[in-house]
């Protein structure tokens, strides 16, 4: 059994459940839980039986890896632990699925694979600047979240109305402001506030409503009442005052340490 949202990226699988037109689907109801306990489940309106129903754990959809392959219209092999997913016919043997396991299993693996920050090349802004190791934005205009990282403050993140940019540090730190360059902030007002994480599920404000100057497209720097310890660093914005240029821009965002 394996979890479904791995082979989205993996085969290019739909979300699980998200789209009634999706290729495969589990049947019965409700939509975020179909065929959790059935063997039935349908590709393009065919239903279809597999051996072992899908299962919940830890809140996780695990499904049978050669129904749902085989429903995906992959050709899938499997040998004493050895699996092979492909768009092709192989003609697997199993000589040759133990070579492939053997080999698999006697490589070298690294001893530490280093997580490389988004910002962790080129010169930074500030001596005190952080690294980010992901961004995540609750929407964009195709200008996409990590242009507000990269940087390069002649790229950017832009979003319509009410917008999240979440920035991630990687693990906990010690945080006392951020400095943001707004994208034409020299002839627009963005309010928004700031809020921090440990675990990117309960959020604390630490820099309340506010907004730049409306001066200048450079940076400008917020600095929070008092340091706080966060993993995750969250712009709330409102979009701009103006309501017919109203959207979040930000050209490069900062993340600050403790003051040096």
């Amino acid at each position: 059994m394996t979890p479904y949202r791995w082979y989205c990226p993996s085969l290019s699988a739909p979300p699980l459940c998200r789209n009634p037109a999706a290729v495969f689907m589990w049947q019965t109801s409700p939509p975020s839980r179909r065929g959790i306990g059935s063997n039935d489940y349908t590709v393009n309106n065919e239903t279809k039986t597999m051996d072992t129903a899908p299962i919940l754990n830890n809140d996780r959809t695990m499904v049978p890896l050669r129904a749902i392959g085989e429903a995906l219209g992959k050709i899938v092999y499997y040998n004493d632990k050895y699996i092979c997913i492909s768009d092709i016919d192989l003609n697997m043997s199993d000589d040759f699925a133990m070579s492939r396991k053997s080999t698999i299993t006697s490589a070298k693996v690294p001893d530490k694979i280093e997580v490389v920050a988004i910002n962790g090349t080129g010169q930074k802004y500030y001596p005190n600047q952080l690294d980010v190791f992901a961004v995540e934005a609750s929407d964009n205009d195709g200008n996409v979240e990590a242009g507000a990282v990269d940087l390069d403050i002649n790229t950017r993140w832009s979003s319509y109305g009410k917008s999240t940019l979440t920035l991630d540090l990687g693990e906990e730190k010690d945080v006392s402001g951020v400095a943001i360059a707004m994208w034409k902030g020299s002839e627009r007002i963005y309010p928004f506030t700031i809020e921090y994480s440990v675990d990117g599920k309960t959020w604390e404000t630490a820099l309340p409503k506010t907004q730049n100057t409306g001066e200048s497209s450079e940076f400008e720097k917020y600095m929070f009442p008092e340091t706080v310890k966060a993993r995750y660093i969250r712009y709330n914005g409102d979009g701009a005052t103006d309501p017919d240029k109203n959207y979040c821009h930000i050209s490069e965002i900062a993340v600050l340490g403790a003051e040096e």
